[in-house]
């Protein structure tokens, strides 16, 4: 929900009542379910240990305590609310997924066709995307669904250590002590919760059907595939070296695999051992026992085998890997480090002019060719900058530039920045900054005369979009840009900035 402009504070707090009067309520109703049970039991537990012998309202705890105590009120009473609980969760689940839709479609790794809003503003043909592959689901079978949702509980983790993992990297950057021991916690207790759910037998005795498995391995081929068109559209190299990404998942599937394989021998031999009970089941009380025993036993040895032998696997295959991860990430790091020398500035960490004279020659390229996408530039003066370096020095005046870079950079969050001079830096707006581009512009000069005075920064920007009737090269859109940055600087002066004439 980037395009909205909520106070992220009032939304912390919101979540986390909505979290903890949910907590709290599930907890009341538990509760209220261990406190009664039928007067045969002695206990609830033992009214638990029985309950796949019962029917009716009996078999279901809940209903049987809301019927206990206010009668068939509780009991229209909890189905309404269980009937609220879905609904909501439909419709926030939608609208939640539709606004991803529409993040996604805007940074084209979505057609655009998914990102066109309604009247009332709402991404309408996410909707109906979404809508009609859920119609579908129902359709597979109360068994299929719990498979899917094992699925969706294993990409969650996957989600959440990432975001975690993210947060962490930016954290240090930034160094921000707080979100970085946040980010390590989260990232440490996904990467356990994963191991739990998608390790069979590792602290517990259960695991997760066969199925389950074998469905991740597929969607995860899919999202290959998928991935392989996102990187055909991927023309300004977004997603980096790409490589890391194919090796990641490609690992996952092979672990997964591995895991399915173990699961499926291990159905593959309780089946086998029921038919040989059962072959035996016919026969005398001596024959049966002795056989019966060392059959039981070869099995067991035999699951024990497998186990130690998947283990060993994926041990041999963690070690390959890591030793795999620590060479491509040396030669990316010595790539990377000459790289960095041409194209990031060293004192702002954006990118430098060397890097947008690069891409300045790609887009005039396929402006030539006819190829060309819709952008824009923002041009971005740092004012004040020689009084500040005359009457405090160059290093507070290279602060204020670090600072004005920062406001640049949080502004237009989504394209890049490069600073092409001392106090001047450009912005090649596309995907959702470009949509949102006039209320990023007026946002960075607000935040520029609330400085006025208060020594922050104040920036001059100006826009101008892209014409292909008209602009011949990437030149033409920069000079409109400039002109308008221009107008900006004297609107800024007026109000009592400090500019270089």
């Amino acid at each position: 929900t980037e395009e909205f402009s909520f106070s992220r504070t009032k939304f912390f707090r919101v979540l986390a009542v909505a979290t903890i009067t949910t907590a709290l309520l599930y907890i009341f109703v538990t509760l209220l379910s261990v406190t009664a049970y039928p007067d045969r039991y002695g206990s609830w537990l033992e009214y638990i240990r029985d309950r796949g012998n019962l029917s009716g309202l009996e078999a279901l705890p809940g209903f049987y305590a809301a019927h206990h105590y206010l009668g068939d009120a509780g009991v229209w009473i909890l189905m309404a609310s269980l009937m609220a609980l879905i609904l909501t969760s439909l419709i926030g689940n939608t609208t939640c997924l539709s606004r991803i839709f529409y993040a996604l479609s805007l940074d084209d790794i979505l057609p655009r066709k998914i990102s066109e809003l309604n009247d009332q503003g709402v991404p309408a043909n996410a909707m109906k995307l979404i809508a009609a592959i859920s119609v579908i689901i129902p359709f597979v079978g109360r068994t299929a669904i719990g498979w899917i949702v094992d699925v969706t509980t294993i990409g969650a983790t996957l989600v959440y250590g990432f975001v975690s993992a993210a947060a962490l990297k930016t954290a240090r950057g930034r160094r921000d002590k707080v979100e970085k021991w946040t980010g390590g916690i989260g990232l440490v207790l996904m990467i356990g919760f994963g191991l739990y759910i998608i390790l069979p037998n590792l602290i517990t005795t259960g695991s997760m059907e066969k199925e389950t498995y074998f469905l991740f391995v597929v969607w995860s081929v899919l999202c290959f595939l998928f991935f392989r068109t996102i990187l055909r559209r991927d023309r300004e190299k977004r997603f980096g070296n790409s490589i890391v990404v194919w090796i990641a998942l490609l690992s996952l599937v092979l672990l997964i695999s591995l895991i399915w394989m173990r699961q499926s021998m291990i159905v593959a031999n309780n089946q086998m051992l029921g038919n040989i009970k059962a072959y035996y089941a016919e026969m005398d009380d001596a024959t049966r026992m002795a056989d019966a025993v060392f059959v039981e036993e070869q099995a067991n040895w035999l699951d024990q085998r497998n186990t130690s032998t998947l283990l060993m696997a994926i041990v041999m295959f963690a070690i390959a890997l890591g030793m795999m991860f620590s060479n491509y990430a040396y030669l990316n790091k010595r790539a990377k480090d000459s790289e960095m020398a041409a194209n990031i500035d060293p004192m702002t960490g954006v990118k430098s002019k060397h890097a947008y004279l690069t891409k300045e020659r790609e887009i005039n390229a396929d402006i030539a060719d006819g190829n060309s996408r819709e952008f824009a530039i923002a041009v971005c003066d740092v004012n004040g900058l020689k009084k500040i370096n005359d009457t405090l020095g160059h290093k507070a005046g290279d602060d204020y530039i670090r600072e004005a870079c920062r406001m640049v950079c949080s502004t237009f969050k989504h394209s890049p920045v490069y600073r092409i001079g001392g106090d001047e830096f450009a912005v090649i707006l596309t995907g959702h900054d470009h949509t949102s581009r006039e209320e990023l512009v007026q946002e960075l000069h607000d935040q520029s005369v609330e400085h006025i005075g208060k020594g922050g920064a104040v920036i001059s920007a100006g826009l101008s979009d892209y014409r292909p009737d008209q602009d011949k090269v990437l030149q033409d859109v920069f000079e409109r840009a400039d002109k308008k940055m221009y107008e900006a600087k004297q609107a800024l002066k007026s109000l009592g900035a400090v500019i270089r004439d």
